[in-house]
């Protein structure tokens, strides 16, 4: 899944959530949102982190003399 799907899905449960009269299951629906969005989180912190590694451990391109 990708970090959109994981944002959408939040999304779709924040929309539910806002239908859901039962306070229980409107938490439920909230929490399952909060859950996607962490989801999403950690999805942009790997990337960031990937980046970060690719970049420090690139190769140096040899110098031209």
């Amino acid at each position: 899944m990708t970090r959109d799907e994981y944002q959408r899905n939040a999304i779709e449960c924040m929309q539910l959530a806002s239908q859901i009269d039962d306070p229980d299951n409107k938490l439920k629906m909230l929490a399952m949102a909060r859950a996607w969005l962490m989801l999403a989180n950690y999805g942009f912190m790997f990337d960031d982190t990937a980046r970060i590694v690719a970049a420090a451990t690139k190769p140096e391109s040899p110098k031209e003399e």
